[in-house]
């Protein structure tokens, strides 16, 4: 038996009569979030580049993700919305029509990865055409076709990326690091103030550039901040323990002896590092 086809039996057992009555009780609606949340822990799983064990981490953190998606069809198939065959034959179209370089052969010749993005948008566009009110507005439908509850980091990637496809970029990294330090600097101006509406406009115009030199340098600032939040973890609890050993807490120290200790934390190696 196939992998996936074993999944399958597995979760049809588990909604058969005599199968869990968890499971049972459950619909698309009430498995939504769980699959979000698996689909983050995938997401920080293959962020992890220090420990020997992030390879067998995210095949099981995908494993479960898989196993959500396939148990919602099953749910949905269950209770006469589709039927998991249906959302996997349309997901199989749509990836062939928006790949017709590869598919079609009398489809374009697309030379590189920038010009089949480009092409992608073409076929949404086409798609979208009589569907709503943006579609007339290639950028504006792109950008309008960003889920709103997408996280914040990753909306200002992907609106990024797709006012990109539309020549709205800056030629080179110059211009980026520019725009950032300017908008640092607009930051500092009203800093000081009491206007906090106003300091909350420009400390988002420096996270919104923030994220756009990530994409220009094809780092994924998510996983970034990720890898930064694990350091900066992992420095904390060597710090508690030498504090530990010594009889003391971090509340004990001023911040010259805080600053101190921290400069040793970072010259420790990072844990599942070989260095």
């Amino acid at each position: 038996m196939q992998p996936y086809d074993r999944l399958l039996e597995t979760l049809r057992i588990l909604l058969a009569p005599g199968g869990c009555p968890w499971d049972a009780e459950q619909n698309v609606g009430s498995m939504a979030r769980y699959l979000i949340e698996e689909a983050y822990e995938f997401y920080e799983a293959v962020s992890d580049k220090s420990s020997p064990q992030a390879p067998e981490r995210a095949a099981e953190e995908l494993g479960d993700v898989l196993y959500l998606a396939s148990f919602i069809g099953l749910l949905a198939e269950r209770d006469g919305a589709f039927t998991l065959a249906d959302a996997l034959e349309r997901a199989a179209a749509k990836m062939r029509r928006r790949h017709p370089h590869v598919f079609d052969p009398q489809g374009p010749k697309l030379p590189d990865a920038e010009a089949v993005i480009r092409n992608w948008e073409r076929v949404k566009q086409g798609e979208a055409e009589g569907r709503d009110e943006s579609a007339g507005l290639p950028l504006s439908h792109a950008l309008a076709g960003i889920p709103v509850c997408t996280p914040p980091l990753l909306r200002a990637v992907r609106a990024q990326e797709k006012a990109a496809h539309y020549h709205f970029d800056w030629p080179e990294v110059g211009g980026v690091l520019d725009k950032l330090e300017e908008e640092i600097g607009e930051l500092r101006s009203v800093v000081e103030g009491d206007d906090d509406e106003r300091i909350a406009d420009e400390l988002g115009d420096v996270l919104f550039s923030l994220a756009n030199l990530a994409r220009f340098l094809r780092i994924d600032p998510g996983q970034a901040l990720i890898g930064t939040i694990v350091k900066f973890q992992e420095r904390l609890r060597w710090m508690e323990t030498r504090c530990a050993a010594g009889g003391k807490s971090l509340t004990d120290l001023n911040l010259a002896e805080l600053e101190e200790l921290w400069q040793k934390a970072k010259l420790q190696p990072r844990k599942g590092s070989s260095g």
